[in-house]
């Protein structure tokens, strides 16, 4: 018990904090919610890979809590002031009940990309989690962060809130958290968790399902890898630099591309088909070797040239010529991350340096930059291919002599 104190009040080396909220709710006000959860217990589930399920990771069971009732809407309203959010964001509140045995494996209450594919469309990621303990005759059953050591006590009407995100969307991993494992009497407490937008549910259902449906129409993933950098061959490099030598005052503006929005300057390649084709060549073994499929080469439309302010909103190429490409980084003068989708359906950030490109599947998943750009000129260009098309089979002359 002395050491639990000790860490309760050890700081935290960080922004992210936790917040304690002695005396949340009175004696009675615990008592009326552990009888009003008491009524329509179930087995507590896990959300796993947008699955949720009744496992060993967690041993208790939960009560969802009916807006229906005043009570329950008075402690949403009573966390939403304390929070300064709207009630609306608030999910419905969780009953948690723990006999002698139960427990909670360590986890996060946020959402990783499948659970928010499944959860979080239309709702967004849990950014904060409000949780009161209803009662203190209770041994073992202590909250704890290892993250970042720290150890709560039950304590009846006490709560604890903190951020499972932060104001950029990050994941806190200081709110990891587990529940231990209680070892005398029962444990009882109040669940909330808030959402960066109004919650949804139905909606967020109704989206993942066109999510889902959508998924089916896209090509396979060829390969292991949704993306990966490689260095760009040092031939290309200098095949590149001797056209823009020649190339550096005809560049066109660009007008009526639906992904781009901002200014946006093109350097032809079309007078250098020699020079294009062997771009093609050099880059078609890399593709092919990651993909692990024969490939046909498409197109190399130029280099184009970013100005400042230039975005480039997500989107997926065609299919029937980009399904696998190359972006190229020739030259910049400020940083300017691809967003990338990955294999898991999280969104990640890659920065090119010039004579780095990024090998890509750009019919399957998502990419752009959809941050304005802070630089004066970004200049790259794009490489693609699609599936190489299969021989068909010769079919033998029939032996058939025909009657007449």
């Amino acid at each position: 018990m002395e050491i639990l104190k000790t860490m309760q009040n050890k700081p935290i080396t960080s922004n992210w904090d936790i917040e304690s909220l002695p005396n949340f709710l009175t004696e009675q006000e615990c008592e009326n919610l552990i009888a009003l959860g008491q009524k329509d217990l179930k087995p507590s589930e896990v959300g796993t890979a947008g699955e949720r399920s009744v496992n060993d990771f967690r041993k208790s069971q939960t009560t969802a809590y009916c807006d229906c009732s005043k009570q329950v809407m008075a402690l949403k309203n009573k966390i939403a002031d304390h929070l300064d959010v709207n009630v609306d964001q608030l999910e419905g509140l969780q009953y948690q009940f723990y006999t002698k045995g139960g427990y909670f494996k360590e986890h996060a209450d946020y959402f990783d990309a499948h659970n928010m594919k499944k959860f979080g469309l239309a709702s967004g990621n849990r950014i904060k989690t409000l949780m009161i303990y209803l009662n203190s005759d209770i041994e073992g059953g202590e909250t704890m962060f290892k993250v970042v050591d720290r150890a709560y006590i039950p304590l009846k009407g006490w709560g604890l809130c903190w951020d499972n995100v932060d104001e950029n969307g990050k994941i806190q991993m200081g709110s990891k958290h587990s529940a231990e494992k209680v070892t005398f009497g029962e444990k009882h407490i109040v669940t909330c968790w808030i959402r960066e937008k109004a919650w949804q549910p139905e909606l967020d259902e109704r989206l993942y399902q066109e999510w889902k449906t959508e998924q089916d129409t896209l090509p396979p993933l060829y390969g292991n890898k949704a993306f990966a950098k490689v260095k760009t061959p040092e031939e290309v490099t200098n095949i590149v630099t001797s056209i823009m030598m020649k190339e550096k005052d005809n560049a066109t503006k660009e007008t009526g591309i639906t992904e781009i929005e901002g200014n946006t300057n093109l350097f032809s390649l079309d007078k250098y088909p020699e020079q294009r084709d062997r771009i093609h060549e050099i880059f078609r073994p890399f593709a092919e070797k990651i993909a692990s499929k024969r490939l046909e080469p498409t197109h190399i439309y130029g280099l184009r040239e970013y100005k400042n302010g230039a975005k480039l909103a997500m989107h997926r190429d065609r299919v029937d010529t980009h399904i696998v490409s190359f972006s190229v980084c020739y030259f910049k003068d400020k940083n300017w991350p691809i967003v990338i989708e990955g294999r898991d359906h999280a969104e990640y950030s890659v920065e090119l340096e010039p004579g780095e490109s990024l090998y890509y599947l750009g019919a399957k998943y998502e990419h752009g930059r959809p941050t304005a750009f802070e630089g004066e000129s970004y200049i790259g260009f794009y490489i693609h291919y699609k599936l190489k098309a299969k021989k068909a089979k010769k079919t033998k002359p029939s032996s058939h002599i025909k009657m007449i």
